[in-house]
């Protein structure tokens, strides 16, 4: 049994808003960072039990893992607005070409018990050959939204996975007594990190809105002001960026498998070679979905001369979203 609470607290490093001149690789930055301020608190219970059984050649294993595990969330993107400029010039003149504000609740509490058992048997087959057989089932139990953003019902809904199976095999074959050949395949899936269950609950338009506005005029504010804390994002224009889960969201696993050949030389040295190959499946991205499919636009390559030396076709997206409401 174990109780382990930690804190994570990350300070602001200036006062508001973040300021951003030209590209993020090769501009500058200043002001408060857009993800400050923020803090985290977690508390993990867990109880582990492990029982071992001997049994004629059989040795079997068995045993059950619980946690329990509790994060308290205070986190608001840009919540004292984040500026980005194109060029110097434009900066001198408070001409920026987006504004970035989030609003709402900045606090979320986020409960996510996670659940799995195994049962193991590591037995001889023949003289000279070893196996181990063994399945683990694990089950993560995803903590739902509060509410659901009325424009896209989705936002209400994070699925769950429950049939996550994992079977193990092992086999260790000694053809002669100085040479033993091992290998191994098994399925190992990854637990979602509980920041991520978080911002599915809460940067859904409703909870916490994230507005990005493009230019002084969508802004309706000058640098270096600021919308206050208190506004309420429903008197914005629609736009808010949100975050949604895909129906179809699995946990992501990786299939593994090994190859050994070790050779003893002398009694005190041996060498050995091995091959390992890992595949992951279902593995977690983003993806933006409000987005039509794009366009092309012909751009012309220039010299140093700027004498157009070719062509080029690069695709182009319309700023024109498929459901109005949402920006990304």
């Amino acid at each position: 049994m174990q109780f382990a609470p930690s804190t994570e607290r990350q300070i602001p490093n200036a006062v508001g808003p973040q300021v951003r001149i030209g590209s993020g690789r090769t501009g500058i930055a200043f002001g408060r960072r857009d993800v400050f301020p923020s803090d985290l608190r977690e508390k993990r219970w867990q109880w582990l039990d492990n029982v071992t059984v001997v049994r004629g050649g059989h040795e079997i294993k068995t045993g059950v893992d619980v946690q329990h595990i509790s994060d308290r969330y205070i986190s608001l993107t840009a919540v004292d607005g984040s500026y980005q400029f194109s060029t110097l010039r434009d900066f001198g003149n408070g001409r920026f070409n987006a504004y970035t504000q989030g609003f709402g609740n900045p606090e979320d509490r986020t409960v996510s018990p996670y659940y799995s058992a195994f049962v193991q048997d590591n037995f001889r087959a023949t003289a000279n050959v070893s196996v181990n057989l063994g399945l683990r089932y694990e089950y993560q139990q995803l903590d739902q939204p509060s509410k659901a953003n009325p424009q896209l019902p989705r936002t209400g809904v994070i699925p769950q996975d429950k049939n996550n199976f994992a079977p193990r095999v092992g086999i260790s074959w000694q053809p002669v007594s100085n040479l033993v050949v091992r290998t191994s395949y098994g399925i190992y899936y990854g637990p979602l990190p509980l920041q991520v269950n978080s911002v599915g609950k809460t940067q859904n338009g409703v909870v916490q809105d994230v507005r990005d506005f493009r230019g002084s005029a969508a802004a309706g504010i000058v640098y270096p002001n600021v919308f206050p804390r208190s506004t309420d994002p429903s008197t914005l224009a629609p736009g808010a960026s949100i975050v949604v889960f895909s129906p179809d969201f699995v946990a992501p696993y990786v299939q593994q498998v090994n190859l050994e050949v070790e050779r003893q030389i002398r009694s005190d040295f041996s060498v050995s070679t091995g091959w390992m190959y890992t595949k992951g499946t279902k593995l977690r991205s983003n993806e933006d979905i409000n987005l039509f499919p794009p366009g092309q636009r012909v751009v012309s390559i220039q010299d140093t001369a700027r004498n157009i030396s070719g062509l080029l076709a690069v695709p182009v997206f319309s700023t024109v979203r498929p459901m109005p409401y949402f920006n990304q």
